[in-house]
Parts: structure tokens; C-alpha cells; sequence
């Protein structure tokens, strides 16, 4: 009997047989969840379409209740949460100094690794400004504006990178791990760079009309309709390019202090680069792109004048590792990037109106290009 039935399945070939009949259920599990979802997305389509509505408002209960979604981070909540981790942080381990181990605060820190890119203290203070444009950005994407386009597509997570981030340059720099931090601002700076370019790729919601086409031809939600250009520049862009700026001026201090805190040779030649390096930065972000970024040179200009003042009446430590020349070298590098950070952006931003804006048409007002 067994001839004619042939010899059992070896257990390779049961395993075999077993791995196959798995994956062709999984794939039909997938194919009947995939044609449920399209199904359902169609039929929430055509109701959108039937009561004119561009979002439908539902709640976190709502999505347990009529879908599988057991937990669903907005966007918006998770900005919200993670700028309140910073907020929270920075003032308890920066400023307050709770949770240390190590003496001195954030201030002894700074005061600690002089370089000739050290600014004075209270220059930092540019810090609470980045954290006030950011603190309206979040309360307004979270209580208005939180399916706006802009917040879910071009923003999406990278706030949140940027937070992370953010973290762990704070608790690194306030643990004194000058190395460590400077890498966690380099991190920051990338992901604020691809956020800054997503949303200089969108489109301002109430922006100009495209050559061809007329204000009513554009679909805009009635949530979004009273967002005009220099609300929506002040809220959802300005807050990130205000913090790239100094971030980036932030950063190559930080890579000096490295340089101080490890004794590192030529410290004199690293600041005059760092310097430079700013300058060409403030430089290309204001003509290179079609529509400058005007506010990213400022914030490096008040860096300068930080480093300017400084440099003025210089500490003990500078005189006595630095030649003369070289301070006064570093000092007029300064002044010269001040000067020029503050004036190009004024006359850049006019060429760019002179040039975008046709003042003699009557309709000119609603050409205005994006800020």
C-alpha cells in the first residue's frame, strides 16, 4: 500500500507547503482589507462631496468606534507635546539648573570655553524669541489650524525631529558635553533646513494669483479663508526660519567651545572660519532662492553684534590667549557681518518688491506675491 500511495511529505516539504498556504492567506487578507479601504474612502468622498465639506470632524473616540484605530497622534498633538518636553526642559535643567550633577548653570557653562566666537550672554536671549514664535505656532495649529495642508504635509513630523533634537542638545549642553551637543545642533539644523524648504515649497494659502487663473478658480477652505500672506508668513513660517538662523550661529559657537574645551590647535583660525562660513550662509539664503528669506541673516546678525560687544572689552582669558591682532581681526569680522546682515536683507527685500510688485496696476493688490 505504501508503494502505491508514494512516500509521506518530508518535513521540508511540509514546511514548505505550510509557508506557502501562510503568505497566500496573508495576501488575501491584505487584497479584502485593501478593497474595504478603498470602498470606505470612496464613500467618504462622495459624502464630502454631497454636504461641501473638505475634512470630516471627528474625534479620537469616533475613530475607535468606526475604525480599527485604537490611538492616533495628530500632527498637531504631537508638536504641541513635543515643544512642551523642550519648554519644560530647557527651563528646568537649563535655566533653574534641577536634575544636575554638575555644578554651575547653563551661563557658567558658556562663560567656561571662551573662543573669539563667544558672544555675551544676554545675546542668547534670542532663544525666548524662537521659543515665543514657536509657542504661537503651536497654540494656533493646535486650536485653528490643525488640518491645514501646510501642518500635515509640509510640516508633518519634522517639528517634532527638530524638538527631539533640541532635547538633546539642552540636556547635553547643560550636562557639559560640548562635543555631544554641537552634534545634536548639527542634527537640529538638517531637519529645520527640510522643514524650511517644505514649506517654502507650499504655496501661501491666500497667496497670489497664478498667471491664468483668477481667485475664483482656487479651493479654499472656509476655515482657511481669513489666513491672509502675513498672518500665515508670522505663524507657520517665520517661527522656523527665525530658529534656523540662530541655530546656525549657535552651532559654530559651540563648535569653538569644542575646540576650547579639548585644546585643540589654531583656535584662532576655526573662529575666523566659523565667521565666514556665517556670513556665506546669510549670503546664499538671501540670493540664491526665488523668494529670500530675509529673517535667518538678522538672527545672525544679532549673533555678531553679540560677538562685537564681547570682543570690545574682552576677558582676561581672551587677552591672554589671543595676539592682539587677532582680536581686533575677529572684532571688525563681526562688526562687518552685523552690518551687512542687517543692511542686505533691507536691500535685498527692496529689490524683490521693486521687482514682483507693479504698483501702477489697480488690481495689484491681489497679485502680491508670497513674503
Amino acid at each position: 500500500m505504501s508503494g502505491l500511495h508514494g512516500a509521506p511529505p518530508t518535513a521540508l516539504e511540509r514546511l514548505r507547503s505550510h509557508m506557502q498556504e501562510s503568505r497566500s492567506r496573508v495576501q488575501m487578507f491584505h487584497s479584502e482589507r485593501e478593497t474595504t479601504r478603498n470602498t470606505f474612502r470612496e464613500s467618504v468622498r462622495g459624502f464630502l462631496e454631497v454636504e461641501k465639506l473638505s475634512k470630516i470632524p471627528m474625534t479620537g473616540q469616533d475613530l475607535q468606534e468606526f475604525t480599527t484605530i485604537k490611538f492616533y497622534a495628530s500632527y498637531s498633538f504631537v508638536n504641541f507635546a513635543s515643544f512642551s518636553c523642550v519648554l519644560g526642559v530647557t527651563f528646568c535643567l537649563g535655566v533653574m539648573g534641577w536634575g544636575r550633577d554638575i555644578k554651575d548653570d547653563y551661563k557658567s557653562i558658556h562663560d567656561n570655553y571662551q573662543s573669539l566666537l563667544t558672544n555675551v550672554y544676554w545675546t542668547n536671549s534670542a532663544w525666548i524669541f524662537v521659543f515665543l514664535l514657536e509657542g504661537i505656532f503651536v497654540f494656533y495649529q493646535l486650536a485653528f489650524y490643525h488640518s491645514m495642508p501646510l501642518v500635515e504635509s509640509s510640516i508633518a513630523y519634522w517639528f517634532f525631529a527638530v524638538n527631539c533634537a533640541q532635547l538633546g542638545w539642552v540636556i547635553s549642553y547643560c550636562f557639559d558635553i560640548v562635543w555631544l551637543s554641537a552634534l545634536f545642533l548639527a542634527v537640529g539644523i538638517v531637519f529645520l533646513s527640510i522643514l524650511n524648504a517644505n514649506i517654502y515649497k507650499r504655496d501661501y494659502v491666500n497667496g497670489p494669483v497664478k498667471e491664468g487663473t483668477s481667485p475664483q478658480d482656487r479651493e479654499i477652505p472656509e476655515e482657511l479663508r481669513e489666513l491672509n500672506i502675513v498672518m500665515e508668513f508670522i505663524i507657520f513660517r517665520m517661527p522656523f526660519q527665525v530658529h534656523l538662523g540662530w541655530a546656525v550661529f549657535t552651532l559654530f559657537v559651540n563648535v569653538n567651545e569644542v575646540w576650547a574645551a579639548f585644546d585643540l590647535p589654531s583656535p584662532g583660525i576655526i573662529a575666523i572660519v566659523s565667521i565666514v562660513s556665517m556670513w556665506t550662509f546669510g549670503i546664499c539664503i538671501l540670493f540664491i532662492p526665488r523668494y529670500p528669506l530675509f529673517i535667518a541673516p538678522l538672527m545672525i546678525a544679532w549673533g555678531a553684534i553679540g560677538i562685537w560687544v564681547e570682543l570690545t572689552n574682552p576677558r582676561f582669558d581672551i587677552r591672554r590667549n589671543y595676539e592682539r591682532s587677532e582680536v581686533l581681526r575677529m572684532k571688525g569680522a563681526a562688526i562687518a557681518t552685523c552690518i551687512e546682515h542687517i543692511l542686505l536683507p533691507i536691500l535685498r527685500f527692496a529689490l524683490h518688491f521693486a521687482a514682483t510688485y507693479n504698483l501702477l496696476e489697480r488690481d495689484a493688490e491681489e497679485n502680491l506675491p508670497g513674503i
